[in-house]
């Protein structure tokens, strides 16, 4: 530290203390001649340091990973810790849950009944088979298990989470199979048949379904300026532009 006195005016003067620019308020200099050519007397340096980091099997998010007294520097203190902290990324399959693993999957109606089979590649670049057990029937929008086949369980890597298969089952559009075939599906299936209704009776008016389209909610009290206008925008559609179907 040095005092330092100026003078504002005849018989005027401030007294004023602060660091020393040639020690920088440390109480000493070092001579030219015995300055470290490195460092310039800054006692420090900069210096390039490549950590490897190993992300432990199973590590969830934000996870911390620490590397002791890698930190900055500075001469009279403890060298701080560097701290690596892990944002596990987004999977364009899978969607983890802890160990557990979560995907969809897409089966036709034939797999659904029959039975499946499907290689996929999994998160260690392994491909493996799923397949379904004998005799199973996917229902659509039902969840499988498949044991053992998540992530390695954090510090206990000997150890597997599971993944679950929700399955969409894909049904072959209107009018793609024949009569004959239908006949001979009920046939197969007489014994899951709907319960009997009258429905022979020429007294029933009978209606068709169709398509269904966003623009069919409540399409007559639009017309009419109706009460439901305020119902129908609850459905979803409040903000958004409708979308136009295709006419059947």
């Amino acid at each position: 530290m040095r005092t330092q006195t100026i003078s504002l005016g005849p018989g005027m003067y401030q007294q004023s203390t602060g660091p020393c620019d040639a020690c920088k308020a440390e109480g000493k200099i070092i001579p030219e001649q015995y300055k470290c050519k490195t460092c310039k007397g800054e006692t420090t340096k900069k210096e390039k340091k490549v950590l490897e980091v190993e992300v432990p099997k199973g590590a969830p998010d934000r996870h911390r990973i620490t590397f002791f007294g890698e930190a900055d520097e500075i001469p009279g203190y403890m060298a701080g810790d560097v701290v690596i902290e892990l944002d596990v990324q987004e999977h364009s399959v899978f969607k983890r849950k802890g160990a557990d693993l979560m995907m969809n999957k897409s089966v036709t109606l034939l797999e659904a009944l029959t039975g499946f089979k499907f290689s996929m590649e999994h998160l260690d670049g392994k491909k493996v088979l799923v397949s379904s057990s004998p005799a199973e029937i996917v229902s659509p929008g039902s969840k499988k298990t498949v044991k053992e086949l998540g992530l390695p369980l954090f510090n206990a890597n000997y150890t597997h989470g599971n993944l679950f298969i929700t399955f969409e089952v894909l049904f072959p559009p209107s009018g793609s199979i024949k009569a004959e075939d239908l006949a001979k599906l009920e046939d197969i299936f007489k014994a899951y048949k709907r319960e009997s209704m009258d429905i022979d009776s020429k007294d029933l008016e009978t209606f068709y379904t169709i398509d269904y389209c966003t623009s069919h909610h409540n399409v007559h009290q639009k017309k009419a300026g109706g009460a439901y206008d305020e119902d129908d925008e609850d459905e979803g559609h409040a903000g958004g532009q409708r979308v136009q179907c295709a006419n059947q």
